[in-house]
């Protein structure tokens, strides 16, 4: 195991060379972040929850369920 950032991450799933999350250090909002701890980013500005990708897309959980299309 290796500390890659220092956000409080939840429901992390991997796709597509990046690690996606919900990051509790900001409102739990949906953030990325490379496994080499690069390019940590957020998504939206919701609290976001139950991350999981399934045929090219990420699913997951605001006010309702959403989906997102990963490149």
């Amino acid at each position: 195991s290796e500390r890659v950032t220092n956000s409080r991450a939840q429901y992390i799933v991997y796709a597509n060379g990046w690690l996606y999350f919900s990051n509790y250090s900001r409102g739990a909002y949906l953030s990325k972040i490379r496994p080499d701890g690069s390019g940590e980013e957020i998504l939206n500005r919701e609290d976001t929850k139950d991350l999981f990708v399934k045929d090219g897309y990420l699913y997951f959980t605001t006010n309702g369920p959403k989906k997102m299309a990963l490149q």
